[in-house]
């Protein structure tokens, strides 16, 4: 009797805490960007179009939207960012949307805890902007947030869901970066050059020239930290950046030798033909630039 009555309880007790799975009809996403030293995550679910009509029949025109399915849709950032100008402080934040026919209100919500936009509070908005819809030759069935257009200030985030695509301008705090970096490269330039392989300190040398000469600063400085880095160890990639600088110096004939330089070791060492071809077009380039000039 004692081993029916166990029996049945294990019964009981296994349909108790039973759980039926099946995949989610809109599937969860997560989409990690960096933009510079800034770290920004969405967490959504992607719900299909399934023939349906959209906006202004199954989503309304004017009404708060979860801007997904399921849990209210979050975005998080490790800094602060600017959404289309208006800075907001690094955390974690509700994604809401008002869908309207001619323009888009974008709400970040404090509240990230709700089902959909059940419990949505206005009085927990951090910011409200708005953005201009428009209107694609591709229909994209599962709902997509995703980031375009990144570089290491800006980039855009684009919702796109039937044929429509709204842009959210995303922004760094850029003058607080660059500050660090210059920063960060006069620390490490300054440090002994036996601190490490020669591997790694003629690199650091070769991204501070790069930065240098990617952001219009001073050349001449970029020009010495790129021929340190050759005299630590001759990197075969190391001379098309050389004669990007020299290039950007406008001394072709010096940007031409150093192009000519990175082309012998690939000629010579391997027979990589994308780096042939970079340095063979580079060539081609400073010579036209000189003839111009």
């Amino acid at each position: 009797m004692r081993q029916k009555f166990s029996i049945l309880l294990f019964l009981v007790s296994a349909l108790a805490f039973a759980q039926l799975k099946t995949p989610e009809t809109s599937t969860h996403a997560e989409v990690v960007q960096h933009i510079g030293f800034t770290e920004i995550e969405l967490v959504y679910s992607r719900p299909n179009l399934d023939g349906r009509d959209l906006f202004g029949e199954m989503i309304p025109w004017g009404s708060v939207w979860r801007t997904g399915a399921n849990a209210n849709t979050k975005i998080s950032f490790s800094k602060d960012l600017f959404f289309n100008g208006n800075r907001v402080q690094a955390g974690k934040y509700g994604l809401y949307t008002i869908p309207g026919e001619k323009e888009w209100i974008i709400i970040l919500n404090s509240d990230t805890t709700l089902w959909g936009h059940y419990g949505y509070k206005e009085e927990n908005d951090v910011l409200r902007f708005k953005s201009t819809p428009t209107s694609t030759s591709e229909t994209v069935e599962s709902l997509q947030l995703y980031f375009r257009d990144i570089n290491d200030k800006s980039g855009i985030l684009d919702l796109r869901w039937g044929n429509l695509s709204v842009p959210i301008k995303l922004e760094i705090d850029w003058e607080a970066q660059d500050k660090m970096i210059l920063a960060n490269i006069d620390s490490v330039l300054a440090l002994p050059d036996d601190r490490d392989s020669k591997m790694r300190v003629s690199h650091d040398y070769l991204h501070g020239a790069m930065y240098y000469l990617k952001h219009d600063k001073d050349l001449e400085q970029a020009l010495k930290w790129v021929n340190k880095a050759l005299e630590i160890q001759v990197v075969s990639y190391f001379p098309l950046y050389k004669a990007e600088i020299l290039a950007k110096m406008e001394r072709y004939d010096k940007a031409i030798e150093a192009s000519n330089q990175g082309l012998d070791i690939f000629m010579v060492k391997g027979t990589n033909k994308e780096w042939i071809w970079r340095y063979k077009q580079q060539i081609k380039q400073w010579k036209e630039l000189k003839k111009s000039n």
